[in-house]
Formats: C-alpha cells, sequence, structure tokens
C-alpha cells in the first residue's frame, strides 16, 4: 500500500493515466508487442517462434477511493506483485481488477490499418471473449519455423502508424508508436528449472535506455482451473535482477505430465506510456507504448 508522507493523495508521476483512474476520466492505450518465444521442453529440436500483436484499449473509468488496475499500475521498480486468478491466463484476459469501472469505448469495428518499416497492413479486429467486444487484441503476425505457415511476423525496431476509423464514443485517430531495439535476455537458455526456494536471477544486456524491464511469470494449473503469476519491474539502467523466493512461493510447483500445467518466464523492456501521441474525440487522454518480450516455458520445483 502506497502512503503519501505528507498525508496528502498519492500520486503517479511515472504512470501519465493514473489520474485518469483514480479521478475517473476516458483514456485510450495502443500497445505494439512482439513476443519471441523459445520452445524447448517436449520437443526434439528446439524452435524459436515470433507473434505479433496489437491491443487497442479505449476506457471510461469512474472516480473512486482506491482505484487500481493491474493492467496500468506496476510494482515499483526494485518491487514485484503477486495475483492469482481463477481459469487460464493463457487463453483470456482475466487478469483480477483488469476490466474497466466504467465501460469500454466503442472506435468502430472496421478495418484498422497499421503501416511501419515493413509496408502498410489491414488488421481486423478481434475481441477477448471474457471481456466487452469494443475491447480489441488481435494478433498481427507470426512466425513459425519449419511449419506450413508463411512467415507473417511484421513488428521489428521502428516508427509505426495505426489508423482507427471511429465509432459511437470515440472518434478517427492516428496513433505514432516507436518501437525500440528489444534486449538480449542472456541467461535464457539456463532457466528451464526454477527452485521456488532461491532467488531467480535474470540478466540482460542492450534494449532501449533508461527503461525499465519487466519480468513476468505465470504458471497455469489445469486441475485447479487456475492462474498464478508475478510481475517485476527492474529499475531502469539495470541489467540484472533477483526475484525472491516469497515471491516465487506464489506461483505453484508444475505437475508431471506436463500437459496438466504450463509456466512461462517473460523478459523485456517495459517502454514508458507516451502522453499525446494521438488526440481523438471522445477521450481526455491517448498514450502509445511498445515492446518485445523474450520469453520460454519453464518448470517450477
Amino acid at each position: 500500500m502506497a502512503i503519501s508522507s505528507d498525508g496528502s493523495s498519492c500520486t503517479d508521476p511515472g504512470n501519465p493515466l493514473a489520474q485518469s483512474i483514480v479521478n475517473g476520466g476516458k483514456f485510450g492505450a495502443v500497445v505494439l508487442m512482439r513476443t519471441n518465444i523459445h520452445e524447448d521442453l517436449g520437443l526434439k529440436t528446439p524452435t524459436d517462434v515470433t507473434v505479433d500483436t496489437t491491443i487497442v484499449n479505449l476506457r471510461q473509468e469512474v472516480a473512486a477511493p482506491f482505484p487500481f488496475n493491474p493492467l496500468f499500475a506496476y510494482p515499483p521498480p526494485g518491487s514485484c506483485t503477486a495475483y492469482g486468478v481463477r481459469g487460464n491466463l493463457f487463453a483470456s484476459d482475466d487478469l483480477p481488477l483488469a476490466a474497466t469501472t466504467g465501460k469500454y469505448l466503442d472506435a468502430g469495428n472496421a478495418m484498422y490499418q497499421l503501416s511501419g518499416p515493413g509496408g502498410v497492413r489491414p488488421v481486423m479486429p478481434a475481441t477477448i471473449p471474457p471481456l466487452n467486444p469494443v475491447l480489441s487484441l488481435w494478433q498481427i503476425g507470426k512466425n513459425i519455423p519449419n511449419s506450413p505457415l508463411r512467415n507473417s511476423a511484421l513488428l521489428q525496431q521502428g516508427d509505426y502508424t495505426l489508423k482507427v476509423a471511429g465509432g459511437a464514443d470515440v472518434g478517427a485517430f492516428q496513433a505514432n508508436i516507436t518501437n525500440p531495439a528489444p534486449l538480449t535476455w542472456t541467461n535464457r537458455d539456463q532457466l528451464t528449472n526454477i527452485n521456488r526456494t532461491q532467488p531467480l536471477t535474470i540478466n540482460w544486456t542492450g534494449g532501449p535506455s533508461n527503461t525499465p524491464v519487466a519480468i513476468i511469470d505465470a504458471n497455469v494449473d489445469l486441475p485447479t482451473n487456475s492462474t498464478a503469476l508475478f510481475v517485476c519491474i527492474a529499475p531502469a539502467g539495470s541489467s540484472s535482477f533477483s526475484v525472491p523466493p516469497y515471491v516465487l512461493a506464489n506461483v505453484p510447483a508444475s505437475r508431471s505430465p506436463r500437459l496438466v500445467s504450463k509456466g512461462m518466464l517473460y523478459v523485456g523492456a517495459m517502454t514508458l506510456a507516451t502522453p499525446g501521441n494521438f488526440i481523438a474525440s471522445g477521450l481526455d487522454l491517448g498514450v502509445t507504448a511498445a515492446t518485445t518480450f523474450s520469453a520460454r516455458p519453464v518448470i517450477f520445483q
């Protein structure tokens, strides 16, 4: 719990969306995300899968005395937050308290247009089943080596523009996003088995300067229909972070056979949401962000 030293209301100067959540308001977040997954468990030949995703989250919040939303409120640098979720988090967007306290805003369901270094690509919004259909998350590209599917991966380092036609609540807008160079997770291949009684140390090099690094881990347990996860934020400028055992203790041990549980570990530089990158009628604030995650399956012991 954050407590102001002078007894006044707490503020989060590193989060441009904080006041919209605290005081109630209409805001939009456009995110570009690439996930590079190193699959080496249960496979004869390890493979690296690339998935490109775009998220358009337009919402209206209601002012409340104790607001919190895990999608827009990460732990302070140097700390972690753990969650327990009912269901399979890999199959939904079911973080606790993740839904808007007001409503999702409609920007239309017409084809969106994303342009960048790889050219122009029309993308049709898909919806997340548990939530309101105007929260759009869609996969815009994928590359699975040695498969019959063509390589449709799109996101790379550079500048992108997403054009949205607009709808009943939010007018047409154009969001500009810069996708930075990704970091390199240097000890990724040594972290297949995670001992929950010992600190989990993550090392990396490169990535955008002066940017915090997120370490996210989730373990789905199908017999109990639940997911446990934690989010840790390493301070900007760091190259290593150790997740303490008391955080790892929130994640249950992996079951055998592996089909009944699935653990995944993600590491990526969290580019700060940039306010003012798009302006649209019906919104008080529009922000953009981009990140590239490196991921691998893990076994919790």
